[in-house]
């Protein structure tokens, strides 16, 4: 079974158990369309102090659960604007990442981290001329560019509760419990190019929706004409 579940949320949900006021996202996977270039995101100070934020990126070989591999470029394709901001108290301000890499077939992971370091803790070091530990704590994001030329394509086959992606770009997957679940109770999980999803889920009768390019899509045979 080869798919991308949410890896994102396990490292937020650690980061916030450890404190109950820190910065956080619109989103935690940002999602560049084929036809965009720019996007722009905002980022929430939600503690009781105003903030430095820093952001810096590299390229990955694809979103992983487990043993992420980090592509070493000499070209620089993700750019962001501005390079540090400071964010008041309980403030939310954007940033913007821009993307002038390769106009191919191919689809690209970008990881993008955020460090928050209070300017409390930069005036006292400047103040007292003396090294000290910066208290900073660090999260971040993924990026997908979709290709520059996109090719979406998929295969179901629902008798052997199999979900395969044959394009050239990720897609997002939801199963519902039964034919009138909810989004809120179903499955969801995303498949990048060229991987697999396989589940008894997909056997059953249960309604399965794709999203891509923002866009719901239903599809299989099981639950046509049995909603309510």
């Amino acid at each position: 079974m080869k798919y991308f579940a949410l890896i994102l949320i396990g490292l937020v949900t650690a980061f916030f158990s450890l404190s109950s006021q820190a910065m956080y996202f619109s989103s935690y996977i940002y999602e560049m369309g084929s036809d965009e270039n720019i996007m722009a995101k905002y980022l929430t100070n939600d503690t009781n102090s105003m903030n430095l934020y820093t952001i810096q990126s590299y390229e990955i070989e694809k979103p992983s659960n487990t043993n992420e591999v980090r592509i070493n470029s000499k070209e620089k394709e993700i750019l962001y604007t501005p390079l540090r901001k400071t964010i008041d108290k309980q403030s939310t301000d954007f940033f913007k990442l821009i993307y002038r890499g390769p106009q191919d077939n191919k689809e690209r992971y970008y990881r993008v981290s955020f460090v928050e370091t209070p300017l409390t803790s930069l005036n006292n070091n400047a103040t007292t001329r003396s090294p000290s530990y910066l208290p900073s704590v660090a999260l971040s994001t993924i990026l997908i560019v979709r290709p520059r030329k996109q090719n979406f394509q998929y295969h179901l086959d629902e008798k052997q509760g199999l979900l395969k992606n044959t394009g050239n770009t990720f897609f997002r997957v939801i199963i519902h419990q039964g034919c009138n679940g909810t989004d809120e109770d179903a499955t969801h999980f995303y498949i990048l190019p060229g991987e697999e999803y396989r589940d008894q889920a997909l056997i059953g009768d249960n309604k399965i929706f794709l999203v891509i390019n923002k866009k719901y899509m239903q599809i299989g045979q099981k639950c046509i004409n049995k909603s309510s």
